[in-house]
């Protein structure tokens, strides 16, 4: 009778006003000055919002509910600058330099540092690297910096932005479900997961555009509309990069010559998006500054940091990911995994031999990721926020138990979400495919 009693409470309206309520606040308290260095005050109000959250899911909200909720913890951030990622200094200064007729990918800031940028550049993480931020990026920066003015109506701008695009995926997600004939209510384990919001809106990476491009890629080929698919695909690589991967996926699940869009338009529209901000030493800049950042930085890393420590060399890496790609394309152009998942796998897998892997990172397709039920990805976007501990100290030292512990789970949760796929049959519910 207790169990009962306590169900239907946790299922009431009045739960739900309640934990609305109660989220409102924590954001609030999320966007107004609580500093990263603060890890175990955020830990614990991250905690809080991942409770009332699982609650949420849990009630199955119906999806006109979750769009409302999701908006309004959105709006939250909108006039507030990011607390946790000081990176849209970075992203202002390059749209300043685009503003001013100059290519971002021109100069490093500490050549071009005037005493109108003066106060930006103090604040930049990286004043001796060249950008490396891709064309549609750019084109985002230089619209923020035109029409915002000042530092606080770029990131007012870009965050306007940035919540028009996760309603795109909200949208593209509404869809895709309707088509695999899935419960409406799964919208849920996206829209109002606090890593999206706090990472998108909140702190304004744009992951949260990368992903609405690969949601509506997946919506235009399940439709086979295979050129719109193509362009959404390179989209997502103007904006990112790493989707190039995901190429050779799109290529061998198509069986016409229409398969060929899917090499040749990305390409293109990631040259298309970088011709406003052309420089003749444009790509030796930015070959130079991601050598750097390889070269540098690692952070969150998991088998990177084993196989470091274990003395193998990098390129042991780069044959391990073309290893897990032929075998995830194999599977796939066997049927035996659809689309979708096998970019969820692929994606994973990328994040596993990577050096440095951030929460955005995992946040960029937590979306896909609830169309076939991969629930590990939910698990890791709670899991990865521990790496904000790294930020406790001025040196930015990495604590190793939070690794360990980590990818001991979620690399669990990956196996036995991997095996059940395989086990029930799962995999072969595909995308339609003329």
């Amino acid at each position: 009778m207790s169990k009962l009693i306590l169900v239907d409470f946790i299922k009431s309206k009045r739960t739900t006003l309640i934990l609305f309520a109660f989220s409102i606040f924590i954001y609030f308290l999320f966007s107004n000055h609580l500093p990263r260095s603060n890890f175990w005050e955020m830990f614990s109000l991250y905690s809080c919002l991942f409770s009332a959250y699982l609650v949420f899911n849990y009630q199955k909200l119906n999806w006109k509910l979750i769009l409302v909720f999701g908006v309004a913890f959105r709006v939250v951030f909108l006039f507030t600058l990011p607390e946790l990622s000081d990176d849209f200094y970075r992203f202002y200064w390059d749209g300043l330099q685009s503003l001013g007729g100059m290519s971002p990918f021109e100069s490093l800031p500490s050549e071009v540092r005037t005493r109108i940028t003066e106060s930006v550049y103090l604040k930049l993480n990286s004043p001796n690297y060249y950008s490396v931020y891709p064309g549609i990026n750019q084109s985002i920066y230089f619209l923020g910096a035109f029409f915002g003015k000042s530092l606080f109506g770029f990131v007012l701008v870009l965050k306007v932005l940035m919540l028009i695009v996760e309603l795109g995926s909200f949208y593209f997600l509404y869809k895709l479900l309707k088509a695999k004939k899935k419960p409406l209510f799964l919208l849920s384990w996206y829209f109002l997961n606090p890593l999206i919001i706090l990472e998108f809106v909140g702190n304004l990476h744009f992951e949260g555009f990368m992903l609405c491009a690969i949601l509506g890629s997946l919506f235009f080929f399940s439709k086979a509309n295979y050129f719109s698919s193509s362009v959404a695909l390179g989209l997502a690589c103007a904006i990112k990069i790493m989707p190039f991967i995901f190429v050779p996926l799109y290529f061998i699940k198509v069986k016409n010559s229409c398969k060929w869009l899917f090499v040749a338009v990305p390409p293109l529209v990631f040259m298309f998006s970088l011709i406003p901000f052309y420089h003749h030493e444009m790509f030796v800049h930015i070959n130079e500054s991601i050598q750097l950042y390889f070269g540098k930085f690692e952070f969150n890393s998991s088998l990177f940091l084993l196989f470091t420590w274990i003395g193998l060399p990098k390129v042991f890496l780069r044959i391990l990911l073309i290893g897990g790609e032929l075998i995830i394309l194999f599977r796939a152009y066997k049927n035996k995994i659809n689309l979708d998942l096998a970019l969820v796998w692929l994606f994973t897998w990328y994040l596993l031999l990577s050096q440095s892997v951030h929460p955005w990172y995992v946040a960029g397709f937590l979306g896909v990721a609830l169309l076939n039920n991969q629930r590990y990805i939910i698990l890791w976007s709670f899991l990865i926020f521990c790496t904000y501990i790294t930020y406790q100290t001025s040196d930015y030292e990495q604590q190793l138990w939070v690794n360990i512990t980590e990818y001991i789970i979620v690399g669990s949760k990956f196996y036995f979400d991997v095996k059940r796929e395989i086990k029930s049959g799962n995999d072969k519910k595909k995308i339609p495919v003329p």
